[in-house]
């Protein structure tokens, strides 16, 4: 049904649909979310990472990512993953923008291969 679910999450899930399928999903994240929804998604790319804490001062934390455009061979599990050509992080945010407003976007430190994104439905 519509409007069903409080929260509808899909964790490192949608890359293993062909990406033709990944506006369709989101819509239907859409459909079925009152509100938010939250999704991971894989992003490619080595990673320079910074971690400075010195003493009574907060901790720094600073990453970047540093694209490498390499084309992305279907290994039997993703299609396709941020980061690879044809995928720029630029393209994804501007397909999630049709159908939510991205309240948070971020590449965990600690992970730095997930891509996460947290999403409001569009009223």
């Amino acid at each position: 049904n519509d409007s069903s679910y409080d929260l509808v999450c899909a964790f490192e899930v949608l890359e293993h649909l062909p990406f033709d399928d990944f506006e369709k999903c989101l819509r239907e994240m859409m459909r079925v979310s009152k509100k938010k929804v939250i999704i991971s998604l894989p992003h490619f790319g080595p990673v320079l990472k910074l971690n400075f804490k010195i003493p009574l001062l907060k901790e720094t934390k600073l990453m970047v990512k540093i694209p490498i455009p390499i084309m992305h061979k279907f290994n039997g599990q993703h299609y396709w993953e941020i980061g690879k050509k044809g995928f720029p992080s630029r393209k994804i945010l501007n397909i999630i923008k049709i159908y939510f407003n991205i309240k948070k976007h971020f590449v965990a430190f600690q992970n730095p291969y997930h891509h996460f994104f947290v999403l409001l439905k569009k009223i």
